[in-house]
């Protein structure tokens, strides 16, 4: 993530309420990483939840 924000920190200026843009993206960029590993372990969590449900079905069809 360090290379994340270390790409975002270019940004200067400050929003209204006093925060660096540069870290409000890097607080961004490091968030949406998050949600990806998170979105991504859900997906798999899932798929795995699949397959073991195909597994008890499929002695039943035979």
């Amino acid at each position: 993530m360090d290379k994340i924000c270390a790409n975002n920190a270019k940004a200067e200026g400050e929003t209204p309420n006093g925060i660096k843009v540069s870290e409000l993206a890097c607080k961004t960029a490091e968030t949406e990483a998050r949600l990806e590993e998170l979105h991504n372990r859900k997906k798999a969590l899932i798929d795995e939840m699949v397959r073991e449900e195909d597994k008890k079905e499929l002695p039943k069809r035979l």
